[in-house]
């Protein structure tokens, strides 16, 4: 007999490269407490690097495993489950054929998490446990999970830089497979080939520790005597290198029976820790920290039984994209006068409008990263074609920013050049009707505010924006004339109008 659902419990149930794990959480007194783990081996990763697929054997056995776990959620009276999954499902060729095999079989919708937005979720955990635990400094956060590898930078404030590695744990010992252990100095290839990777990363400069999380991390950790649970925990620099030194040359095969692990694991296990290795010993400081309980499934779980949760979460997201964006733009001579007034004037446009625009704060994070880049001349100006802008942002690797994210920023900030009619663009033809309605309504206010910036000499200041009876109206303050800017706003006022059906209205008040 199935028990009521509660939305006091929850079930997160994760698909990874190596196996399928589910947790079962409720919340009682204000804390969450895990009711049940459970955790199935399945080798998905070495069917998608080999054919590019998820083999019908794997699938049915993923279905199978799925279908074991409704009984504990109908049992503990679960009422809210998600479903996620990260790189494995990404490069699967097959994943959108997989996924309706689940919805059809399971009656269960599969997420599959944007890699920023997965790296954002574990980074998050890790900084709240640096707060708690007041480890203060420049610090890098390393997460390395099974198909890529996240570094940021943190400054005890916010996160200042990101950067990631398209390879994992699981990825390098796939792809170095042909590699024979008993190879004289296997290791040292190893080492070398991971160092030619992060080498040419700049974030390892002048940080004070590192601090490591992933998928392998657990496991790692009981090697070295550090409790799983731990939310923050220092390792002992000895400690990790005598570790590395004892199995760097160990075969899976002796691996697996030295600490008693299946043999596949230990080969993932092996991969991991040379990358964490090649990450301290390029950052040449011996103060390291791991965080083995940072993990996605308990971000998720914390969102689901505090939904609050989730709107900390997105604000971390937003202000963490900006800063970095903000430090990236540096390199193509951002200017922040020139961004102020673009970006003072899009938030507030997209605040007067929200009741009709109906977008979230996630649309309104890409006007303001849009204004960040349209600040920089090297960047976005007339020498430059739309579509060279365009190509250029959607490849940008922005904090927690999803590719679809990474993609309508790119439409925004490309509109800043002439009227460019985005159906010329594949990638707009590939979205959605709601999808091109969010870009055509962020793209109108993003060019009524930038016709107050278009000098780059920050002629304007106070703006105040105010909506009534149809009208939007912006008033502002100037010192100098501002012919270029009344010009600019009546030319991008018709394509406002057209799209909100309100009538923008400007007004300057000399000084």
């Amino acid at each position: 007999m199935n028990k009521k659902k509660s939305p006091n419990r929850s079930a997160v149930i994760d698909i990874s490269s190596n196996y399928v794990g589910m947790t079962i959480s409720q919340i009682q007194k204000n804390e969450i407490s895990v009711l049940e783990s459970l955790q199935y081996p399945i080798s998905l990763i070495h069917d998608v690097y080999d054919t590019g697929n998820i083999s019908f054997e794997n699938m049915r056995a993923l279905l199978d495993i799925l279908t074991k776990f409704s009984e504990p959620i109908d049992m503990y009276g679960v009422g809210k489950v998600r479903l996620i999954s990260y790189s494995v499902m990404r490069e699967a060729k097959n994943s959108a054929f997989v996924s309706d095999q689940i919805r059809v079989q399971n009656n269960l919708s599969l997420e599959v998490l944007d890699t920023n937005r997965e790296k954002a979720y574990v980074f998050n955990e890790v900084i709240e446990a640096l707060k708690k635990a007041a480890v203060k400094g420049k610090t890098l956060l390393a997460f390395v999970g099974n198909g890529s590898i996240g570094l940021v930078v943190y400054d005890g404030e916010q996160i200042i830089q990101s950067q990631e590695v398209h390879i994992g744990a699981s990825k390098l010992y796939d792809m170095l497979s042909g590699l024979k252990r008993d190879e004289e100095k296997y290791f040292m290839i190893v080492e070398e080939f991971v160092n030619s990777l992060l080498s040419a990363l700049s974030l390892c400069d002048d940080v004070e520790q590192v601090v490591l999380s992933g998928t392998r991390l657990p496991e790692i950790c009981e090697l070295l005597e550090i409790s799983k649970a731990s939310a923050i925990a220092e390792i002992d620099f000895a400690k990790i290198k005598e570790l590395y030194d004892s199995i760097k040359n160990k075969s899976p095969q002796n691996l697996s029976v030295k600490f008693d692990i299946h043999e596949e694991d230990a080969s993932v296990l092996h991969s991991a820790l040379f990358i964490y290795m090649c990450i301290i010993n390029l950052c040449k400081i011996k103060t390291v920290y791991a965080s083995p309980s940072s993990t996605i499934p308990d971000a998720i779980t914390k969102q689901l039984l505090f939904p609050k949760e989730k709107s900390n979460f997105m604000d971390f997201v937003r202000s963490s994209a900006i800063s970095c964006a903000k430090r990236m733009a540096e390199k193509f001579g951002y200017n922040p006068d020139n961004s102020g007034i673009v970006y003072d004037a899009a938030s507030k446009v997209f605040d007067s409008m929200r009741k009709i625009h109906g977008l979230d704060k996630s649309n309104k994070a890409i006007l303001e990263i849009a204004s960040i880049l349209y600040a920089c001349p090297a960047l976005c100006n007339l020498e430059k074609t739309p579509a060279a802008i365009f190509d250029f942002i959607k490849n940008i690797d922005a904090f927690g920013m999803t590719k679809a994210e990474m993609l309508k920023i790119a439409f925004v900030a490309s509109s800043s050049i002439g009227y460019y009619p985005f159906e010329q663009i594949p990638e707009y033809r590939g979205l959605s009707q709601m999808e091109q309605l969010t870009v055509t309504k962020l793209a109108a206010i993003f060019r009524l505010s930038i016709s107050l910036g278009l000098s780059r000499q920050r002629k304007l200041g106070n703006i105040k924006v105010s909506l009534k009876n149809n009208t939007l109206t912006l008033r502002a303050t100037a010192k100098s004339s501002t012919g270029l800017e009344k010009w600019a706003f009546a030319e991008h006022s018709d394509f406002f109008k057209a799209v909100f059906g309100v009538s923008p209205e400007l007004v300057i008040n000399n000084i």
